[in-house]
């Protein structure tokens, strides 16, 4: 299981998802999936303004072992990935209530996510 770091410093999280990002220029911020795709190789440049697997592959935006490709392809990746854009999106939930649904999500696609920084939430 490969571990991927989420950085709350950076983290864009639950904002709505006319404001998610994978990654946001204007202040450098990513959603979840948008740290996971910096750690597996895409740029920030890559990244810059999208907010969906779908738009990220459309970019043309690729990495050696196409990371997200497999779970574009894959159904059940896609909803799972699509599922945590929107608990990451979510305005409703508590930090730590964010966190504990992202790392069951992240579980079912067999990576484990380890959330670092300013709070500390008993998982």
């Amino acid at each position: 299981m490969k571990t991927f770091i989420i950085n709350r410093e950076n983290w864009l999280f639950g904002e709505g998802a006319d404001n998610g990002r994978f990654y946001r220029n204007d202040d450098g911020k990513s959603c979840v999936l948008g740290q996971i795709a910096r750690q597996h190789g895409y740029s920030n440049e890559e990244l810059s303004n999208r907010s969906s697997i779908r738009g990220l592959i459309a970019s043309g935006a690729k990495n050696k072992n196409n990371f997200f490709e497999t779970f574009f392809y894959d159904l059940r990746r896609d909803n799972i990935t699509t599922s945590m854009l929107a608990v990451n999106d979510n305005e409703y939930l508590t930090y730590c209530q964010r966190e504990e649904k992202l790392i069951n999500f992240a579980k079912e696609l067999d990576i484990e996510l380890k959330f670092v920084g300013e709070y500390e939430c008993d998982l």
